[in-house]
């Protein structure tokens, strides 16, 4: 059986956007060779991600679900060398 969500895709760049309150243009870009869903297993833990929820919306703890429902996959290669150039593109970017 074929898994067309994209939180289980790997090798991917992607982007956070919080859409807590106000902060709807506050944006991470990452780039995971691991699944994104395993990914932010680790970003509920520790990171920028989580760090930005804890100082600026005073959330300790974060459900990954939560996360993810704000995450998308932007690129996907199986080869790990263009989605870190595409990730420090993308952030020199913005």
């Amino acid at each position: 059986m074929r898994d067309d969500n994209p939180h289980h895709q790997h090798h991917v760049v992607y982007l956070y956007t919080c859409k807590r309150g106000e902060c709807s243009f506050s944006k991470y870009i990452g780039y995971t060779t691991c699944t994104v869903h395993e990914r932010f297993r680790m970003h509920t833990q520790t990171g920028s991600i989580i760090k930005h929820l804890r100082e600026v919306h005073n959330r300790n703890r974060v459900p990954r679900r939560e996360l993810l429902d704000f995450t998308e996959v932007i690129a996907v290669s199986h080869n790990k060398h263009p989605i870190i150039m595409l990730e420090a593109l993308l952030i020199k970017q913005r």
